[in-house]
């Protein structure tokens, strides 16, 4: 069953595997799934190398950076009518944020957006297009990018997060390109850059060597980091994994976290805890 292009799709369950604690599985269809997992509440930090910007949390607790996928057009209107709004990410979410201020500015002087993306273009985010075998599925990819060609959207790319402040009733966002240091002015910012948490099975696994993981979350392997190691040990991160040349790339096999048991996670754990004993028995000698 191909979900996007099998026929009678629509009437075709979705087979969920849910495992309990005993480590037991069962196999559950169901015509409709809600991801409440909890990640919503705890949006990535928008600083470059994963990290909270200098001055993140201040901004958050001052109501310049929204909620993830805030409702521009009905609820959390009067927050985005006739301002000036950022959208950080590239993924559904930035679109679909970007498509509701697009229709809002139509009936809302003085609305302006921004987006921005770490990466070189956002071209990637209008998918398909015309192109798609699911016409529906293709459409908000083109009137995305009509938005942006015309100059509603003004976009930002290669962009990384150094700060923020907080000014009349905006915030100031400080930034990288390749062109330098820049400063960008708005009203409002809409995070939309993933949501998130280190797996459950590996906090509770790490908690019991004292290393607390709770409320952390995974850091991406973004360029500057590459850039500032000599080595980088992959653990099947694939075609995510920047590469720069003059960098060495170790490759450590091992097993997903997410498809284990409590003891399998145990097992990873000591397996990549006895690796980082002997590179560091290497680098002392």
């Amino acid at each position: 069953m191909d979900t996007a292009r099998t026929g009678n799709r629509e009437a075709t369950p979705f087979l969920v595997r849910a495992q309990h604690a005993d480590g037991t599985c069962a196999d559950i269809r169901a015509s409709a799934v809600i991801d409440a997992s909890g990640n919503w509440s705890t949006p990535n930090p928008l600083g470059q190398a994963g990290l909270p910007a200098p001055g993140e949390a201040a901004v958050v607790a001052a109501g310049r950076i929204t909620a993830p996928l805030p409702d521009v057009t009905d609820r959390d209107r009067d927050r985005s009518a006739g301002r000036h709004v950022l959208v950080v990410g590239a993924g559904h979410s930035a679109a679909t944020t970007l498509l509701e201020l697009g229709a809002l500015a139509e009936t809302e002087p003085g609305t302006g957006s921004s987006w921005a993306v770490r990466s070189a273009d956002v071209t990637g985010v209008y998918g398909g297009e015309d192109r798609d075998e699911l016409a529906a599925r293709g459409a908000p990819g083109t009137r995305l990018r009509h938005l942006v060609e015309s100059g509603a959207i003004e976009v930002h790319t290669s962009f990384s997060i150094t700060g923020f402040t907080t000014n009349d009733d905006g915030l100031s966002v400080r930034n990288t390109t390749p062109t330098g240091e820049q400063q960008l002015e708005v009203d409002r910012l809409v995070p939309a850059t993933g949501y998130e948490q280190v797996h459950p099975l590996v906090v509770d696994a790490l908690r019991e060597r004292v290393i607390d993981l709770s409320g952390a979350y995974p850091k991406p392997l973004t360029d500057d980091v590459v850039r500032a190691a000599d080595y980088v040990f992959t653990m099947g991160c694939g075609d995510a994994c920047p590469v720069h040349p003059g960098k060495r790339y170790p490759h450590w096999s091992i097993v997903d976290p997410s498809q284990e048991t409590s003891d399998g996670v145990r097992v990873i754990v000591e397996a990549i805890d006895a690796r980082v004993q002997t590179l560091w028995d290497q680098i002392r000698n």
